[in-house]
């Protein structure tokens, strides 16, 4: 089993490092780094409210960023619903073609 969090020398440093198994993918990455940071500094860039952007994700990997303040935050499917809503107004739907049915409507 690999632990969530490991500390790991890469290139003679010790580097701390999140190790995410998700669905039999291995995610390598620095803590800091996850989809809502990277979402995050994209929008500061572009100069994009979070509340105009629409989220949606179907992962582990994307919990993080279903974590953002968005009006529009959509899971797609059922693999992980029951942690996901733990999170604030989380909208479920079934499959992509049901997400593309809900953004008609907006």
């Amino acid at each position: 089993m690999i632990k969530p969090k490991s500390n790991i020398s890469v290139f003679g440093k010790n580097t701390h490092l999140n190790l995410i198994d998700n669905e039999g993918f291995l995610y390598i990455n620095s803590t800091n780094v996850n989809k809502k940071n990277c979402l995050k500094r994209i929008l500061e860039i572009m100069k994009i409210n979070v509340n105009e952007t629409l989220i949606a994700g179907n992962a582990k990997n994307d919990h993080e960023m279903l974590k953002s303040n968005s009006n529009y935050k959509y899971y797609v499917g059922n693999k992980f619903k029951e942690r996901v809503k733990k999170l604030m107004n989380i909208n479920f739907v079934s499959t992509p073609k049901a997400l593309g049915k809900q953004l008609q409507k907006l």
